[in-house]
């Protein structure tokens, strides 16, 4: 029994759905992955920015120096 063009696309079919979830999987991981990382440097900026804030500006960090 030979399999036709079509018989043979109907069975490739699953197999690309299949791949397809597995990239689509893959970058959400990686899309979370760089949210978090720019989260986490958002977060360090504006504690940075709070804490020049607290302390005022010293010698050497205001915009006239």
């Amino acid at each position: 029994m030979t399999l036709g063009p079509l018989e043979l696309l109907l069975m490739l079919i699953p197999l690309a759905i299949y791949i397809g979830l597995i990239a689509g999987v893959i970058y959400l991981i990686v899309q979370v992955a760089r949210n978090s990382n720019d989260i986490k440097q958002n977060s360090q900026a504006i504690a940075q920015l709070r804490e020049a804030q607290k302390n005022g500006p010293s010698a050497g960090q205001g915009p006239h120096s």
